[in-house]
């Protein structure tokens, strides 16, 4: 049986049921019968092809309700041929067709109330699509509104905070201002302190403004909608904050110049109270004395900073003085101990008349107050007086090689014979001495070191310590106290 037979039959009975009982019906139908009538009435009208071609020909009546019978029977359904019957007719009369009502308000409502819960989802999707639309608007608007008012409380309350800042501070400059003046002030400070006073009321009356103008302070959430007009406010106030900051910065400059001029005077006093204890030269008492001017007149135009640096010059040139009394003393002190270091020693009298030479020298650099000179002559009498001073033995190296011989820097042909000794003093200990290399001229201070020979030394050496290996004769000279020169026991060149 086909799918709509149900539903169409459903239909058919609820139309039936419907219209009124035609004229003169005086029994009732079962109703499994009725049902049944309906289903074969549904079903020829699926197998419409079948109904034409055979209820047009009374005749064929029988055939076809047996071709009914079969299609039921196919499905286990029993069917009379009476039920056959009311079901042609029926189906000639369209007794059993369903007629839609008419498109009315009531239809509408009533498809309307059948479907709600299409209806219902379709709403919540144009509800939800249009809570998303106003969420991606409305939720930017107020978040940048926020951020507005977030910004404008931060830029209000920095200028508050700002204002008790420098209220404060000026109230602090006022307190530095108002302190007793003391005598020994010099007449600029009065000015200055009067200048710092005038600027710091002036900021005190500027900042005044900027608070009245911000009090009471306005609402943030009306910022937005006046956000040009309070910005302007804004922007001016803080402007004007700049201004009254400017001012009290020159006030504290200018009471901050104050105290170091005030310091100034006790400072240039230390500055020159080294130099009473000591003799100074006509140049540095001018020196020292212009220097000193300068301070003091710095001060007295009221330029700290000036005065600091003039005053820094003159402590400079004080050590400078003190340095060269130091010195002059060193030279002085020096001088007399090297006069005292030979005092008993035979000294050669070619190195005697070198060391009078250099006392006489450094006594008249002292006189005349030349003390670079007497320095330099200083250094020269000490590098004298150690030499004659120092006394040593120079012998041949055992242990080793006692000799080599090396080729001259521009020579290789030729050949430099060298004995190497070293220079013993008096208690057996090494000295050392300043020798220059004949090769590259350096000067190094060494104990071991070599002479060059003639080759008839050299060989005479060499020969006394292959007999046995020992040098029988190893004290090759000696250097006495008194005597500049070192006295050889061999021919030498001169060359180390």
């Amino acid at each position: 049986m086909p799918d709509t037979a149900s539903g169409d039959a459903t239909t058919a009975a609820t139309s039936t049921a419907e219209q009124p009982p035609a004229a003169g019906a005086t029994e009732r139908i079962p109703l499994d019968r009725l049902m049944l009538a309906m289903d074969v009435v549904d079903t020829m009208r699926h197998q419409q092809q079948l109904v034409v071609t055979e209820l047009d020909e009374d005749a064929r009546q029988q055939d076809f309700t047996q071709r009914v019978q079969q299609i039921y029977e196919a499905q286990g359904i029993e069917v009379d041929e009476e039920i056959i019957a009311q079901a042609v007719e029926a189906l000639r009369e369209d007794r059993f067709v369903y007629e839609p009502p008419q498109r009315s308000f009531a239809v509408r409502l009533a498809e309307v109330y059948v479907e709600r819960g299409k209806w219902a989802i379709r709403l919540g999707v144009v509800a939800l699509l249009g809570l998303v639309l106003w969420a991606s608007y409305a939720i930017p608007v107020h978040f940048h509104r926020e951020g507005q008012i977030a910004e404008f409380q931060s830029r209000l309350s920095g200028t508050l905070q700002r204002i008790e800042q420098l209220q404060m501070q000026a109230r602090q400059l006022q307190t530095r201002a108002s302190q007793p003046q003391p005598a020994e002030d010099p007449p600029v400070i009065a000015g200055q302190l009067a200048t710092a006073a005038g600027q710091v009321e002036a900021s005190l009356t500027e900042v005044g403004l900027v608070r009245a103008a911000l009090t009471p302070a306005p609402e943030a959430d009306a910022y937005p909608e006046n956000k040009e007009a309070w910005d302007d406010t804004i922007d001016l106030q803080q402007e004007t904050l700049t201004e009254a900051e400017d001012g009290l910065g020159e006030a504290q400059a200018l009471l901050d110049n104050i105290a170091q001029l005030r310091k100034l005077g006790p400072w240039l006093q230390a500055a020159l109270a080294p130099l009473e204890a000591l003799e100074l030269t006509p140049a540095e008492r001018r020196a020292t004395d212009n220097l000193a001017e300068r301070v003091r007149a710095a001060m007295a135009d009221g330029d700290a900073a000036a005065a600091e640096t003039e005053l820094a010059s003159l402590r400079s040139k004080v050590r400078q003085i003190q340095n060269t009394r130091q010195q002059q003393a060193e030279i002085r002190t020096q001088f007399t101990q090297l006069a005292e270091a030979l005092t008993g020693v035979d000294v050669e009298s070619q190195a005697a008349k070198e060391v009078e030479g250099l006392h006489s020298s450094i006594e008249q650099a002292i006189g005349s107050n030349n003390w670079k000179l007497a320095g330099s002559r200083l250094e020269e009498l000490q590098s004298l007086v150690a030499l004659l001073d120092r006394e040593y033995a120079l012998r041949i190296i055992s242990k080793g090689r006692s000799g080599v011989w090396r080729h001259p820097n521009n020579n290789r042909r030729a050949r430099n014979y060298y004995i190497i000794v070293e220079a013993i003093d008096q208690a057996g200990n090494r000295v050392k001495l300043p020798i220059k290399s004949e090769e590259d001229g350096r000067v190094r201070s060494v104990s071991k070191f070599g002479v060059r020979v003639p080759t008839k030394v050299y060989e005479r050496i060499k020969a006394d310590k292959l007999d046995n290996g020992i040098i029988d004769q190893r004290d090759f000279g000696a250097k006495r106290r008194g005597r500049k020169a070192t006295e050889y026991r061999f021919d030498t060149r001169g060359g180390m």
